[in-house]
């Protein structure tokens, strides 16, 4: 009795955040793809949940009436059980993997045995393969095949977890921090599979995935007060910290690949306000931020909105790839008005320096110099373009 009362509390806590996080969303994030597939999986956990809530009252009870609810809910819990694995995994590898042709493959791939299973779980009450109910007890008993449950669900979570571990091991950039993606994507899923199939009864999977879905909430929020909101990059307070923190605190070796500064701003940007208007003002500064993004993708550069139509990064590199780094970001922005579309040419200025000892004076100097090259190369811009 005991038990069943604790399992009620736990659950009915795990519904209260849930619900919270999905008013939360839906009022402050917008309907980007991630934000949806997130919704989706916690859908799927909220009402998984509710569905285990409530068998707990109708299993055992040998009442005609009974019976029928315990296959109903039992059904819908097998069928939701790998449904919200799969949208787990859909939301992991399209946070991860940047290649969204190949995501949406993936997951035509992976939906093939999620099917299969989902037809299996619904004609066991026919079949009895994956389970039945015992009528004499209405009680749960596993099928023939109950082990694809496991199969199809945990290899979905075990998939989602490796695939996490691979990208945290090559450490590639990510919009969630290192923690969050080792503690929601690797750990908490594991976990939570790893004691469901040791101990079946604890069933605490998706409990567990309610605390990944609390921390990603919060690291979402975090990225929020970090963000600038037109371009999507971080905002000055985010890059003030990063350089803080990778002046003073990051173990780099500093005679090899030392921490550059690149400071860009657009050339003739009030031009373009005043004869496009602002709003193609605002539409070359998206532009900006996603050319200088696509230079950078796959890497470990912080790449901020400094302010105005200034842009900053951060980058460890070499002096050599430094050099050459300005060079592809020109040749790029070179092509800028066919690749976008624009009725101009959107051109910018860079300027970069070497952060050159392990501190923050040496930190801020490097961007005042980094700052100074840039006005240096924007008055030779201009210069050019007269």
């Amino acid at each position: 009795m005991y038990e069943q009362f604790y399992r009620i509390e736990v659950n009915a806590i795990c519904l209260f955040f849930l619900v919270w996080i999905i008013l939360r969303i839906k009022i402050f994030q917008d309907n980007q793809t991630r934000n949806i597939l997130f919704i989706r999986a916690i859908i799927g956990a909220l009402i998984l949940i509710v569905l285990d809530t409530i068998m707990n009252f109708v299993s055992g009870d040998a009442r005609p009436a009974f019976y029928v609810f315990n296959w109903i809910f039992n059904t819908g819990y097998c069928v939701l059980n790998a449904y919200t694995a799969y949208a787990w995994f859909s939301y992991v590898i399209y946070t991860l993997l940047s290649d969204k042709k190949r995501v949406a493959a993936i997951n035509k791939l992976t939906a093939v045995p999620l099917v299969i299973f989902i037809a299996l779980a619904i004609t066991s009450v026919f079949t009895k393969l994956i389970f039945y109910i015992q009528p004499a007890t209405n009680t749960f008993v596993d099928g023939k095949l109950s082990f694809l449950q496991i199969i199809v669900a945990y290899g979905f979570f075990t998939s989602a977890s490796f695939i996490s571990l691979i990208f945290f091991i090559r450490k590639k950039h990510t919009i969630y921090k290192t923690y969050v993606i080792i503690l929601s994507f690797i750990v908490l899923p594991f976990l939570g599979g790893f004691f469901h199939i040791v101990f079946p009864k604890a069933r605490i999977v998706w409990q567990m995935l309610v605390i990944a879905f609390l921390l990603i909430y919060i690291e979402i929020q975090f990225d929020l007060i970090s963000r600038d909101s037109l371009t999507g990059l971080n905002n000055r307070g985010a890059f003030d910290k990063y350089l803080k923190r990778i002046s003073e605190e990051e173990p780099l070796d500093f005679n090899s690949r030392r921490p550059f500064i690149f400071m860009i701003d657009v050339n003739l940007f009030k031009e373009i306000n005043d004869t496009f208007g602002h709003t193609e003002g605002d539409n070359a500064l998206i532009v900006t931020g996603k050319i200088i993004l696509n230079c950078f993708r796959n890497t470990n550069a912080h790449v901020s909105r400094y302010g105005g139509d200034e842009f900053a990064i951060i980058y460890p590199c070499t002096e050599e790839e430094a050099s050459n780094i300005r060079k592809e970001l020109y040749k790029n922005f070179e092509l800028s008005s066919e690749n976008y579309n624009l009725e101009y040419k959107l051109t910018v200025s860079i300027g970069y320096a070497a952060i050159k000892e392990r501190s923050l004076e040496a930190g801020k100097e490097a961007l005042k110099l980094a700052d100074k090259n840039l006005y240096v190369e924007k008055d030779f811009m201009h210069k050019k373009q007269k």
